[in-house]
């Protein structure tokens, strides 16, 4: 119906790629939550939000999903629900192209509702990289470091 069954060598190669892009994305995600969270609770004069690091939120539920189908796959040794399997793909795409601008939009917002400013110049917007630098003042800005 599918093809050819996995081997048992394929399914833990499987389980390990995938378990490894997961604490990838994971760390990557997590590390620049903390990184906004430690300075808005810690109410430092600088807040670094890095919005290309929320596009990993997708890939941590992907990674999950996959996990989950390979491990499915491995112990009951049929195909995860086919029903679901689309929704298992696409619930992480749309995530991963909607969370980033829904948060940068709380971020911006949250920031102007404690009077900090965006410094132009710390911060960084390209194409594939976006980091932004908000400040208590001028004088917060200057002391951060790229």
């Amino acid at each position: 119906m599918y093809g050819k069954e996995p081997t048992l060598l394929q399914k833990i190669w499987a389980l390990i790629l995938f378990s490894l892009f997961l604490l990838l994305t994971f760390y990557m995600f997590f590390d620049a939550i903390v990184l906004l969270s430690k300075g808005i609770v810690n109410n430092e004069n600088i807040l670094v939000f890095m919005k290309t690091r929320m596009y990993f939120l997708g890939g941590v539920i992907f990674s999950i999903n996959m996990l989950i189908m390979i491990i499915y796959l491995c112990i009951r040794n049929k195909q995860f629900y086919p029903q679901y399997q689309k929704y298992m793909f696409l619930v992480p795409l749309f995530i991963m192209f909607i969370f980033p601008h829904i948060i940068s939009i709380a971020v911006h917002q949250y920031s102007k509702s404690i009077n900090y400013i965006e410094c132009e110049k710390e911060s960084i917007y390209e194409f594939k990289y976006t980091k932004i630098v908000f400040a208590k003042d001028e004088a917060s800005c200057k002391t951060y470091i790229k």
